[in-house]
């Protein structure tokens, strides 16, 4: 009802800057809902290195009437071909901000076409907290994101998951999708319960999720691109 499954960009303003020893390019935009003519304010400030690593921060404004959004992030695809997973942060299963007391922080690995929950009514899976990084890898490449925050990793765009009745209704894409959020709400929704309570929630105001790509060579420690 708030429109927020459909947000419709605004022009995007751009800027660039050269540094000592990278370039710096601000994207500034904002998000149109039905209600709302700048539901959210967004700013990205990429920062990129010769050596090929991208820092990126985001900030978000979130208008006063959109007080109780699902999640608050970015999404972004890679090509076919980014297939293993791996990540620093609470596992081996799915963990949300009100249930993750059954994961516990540590290093594992899997498949992106694993980390699929086939739920009845097709949603949301595969959600990592308390990352510390998260890497995807293919034949020849991987990339690690850098980062404190929640993520996954998906063959599913969100649009597929929202439209979807029934898991016959997904087709996986041949796509990775990449989820980095300053938070997903918790899960309670008082559909058999209570609602979710007020701290874990996302509220308006400002919001900021910062994180850094790094590409390697396949083979190489992820872990140890991320903690170079």
């Amino acid at each position: 009802a708030a429109g927020v499954d459909a947000l419709v960009p605004g022009k995007a303003l751009v800027e660039a800057l050269e540094a000592a020893s990278s370039v710096v390019v601000t994207v500034t935009q904002a998000w149109a809902s039905v209600r709302l003519a700048e539901a959210i304010t967004h700013r990205q400030d990429y920062r990129i290195t010769p050596d090929g690593r991208i820092s990126v921060t985001n900030r978000f404004e979130v208008a006063e009437a959109l007080a109780d959004l699902p999640r608050l992030g970015i999404t972004l695809a890679l090509p076919k071909g980014f297939e293993q997973m791996a990540w620093f942060g609470r596992g081996p299963g799915d963990t949300y901000v009100d249930r993750k007391a059954a994961g516990w922080i540590g290093r594992f690995s899997g498949t992106v076409s694993d980390q699929y929950v086939p739920y009845v009514l097709p949603q949301e899976h595969g959600n990592r907290t308390d990352l510390r990084w998260m890497a995807v890898e293919g034949a020849d490449a991987g990339l690690v994101f850098v980062a404190r925050c929640e993520g996954s990793a998906s063959h599913f765009a969100p649009e597929d998951l929202f439209a979807a009745q029934h898991t016959t209704d997904l087709t996986p894409r041949p796509e990775t999708w990449i989820n980095l959020d300053v938070r997903q709400r918790g899960l309670g929704t008082a559909s058999c319960g209570p609602d979710t309570l007020d701290r874990y929630k996302i509220g308006a105001g400002v919001h900021v999720l910062s994180y850094e790509m790094r590409p390697y060579a396949a083979g190489d420690d992820p872990g140890r691109v991320a903690r170079g």
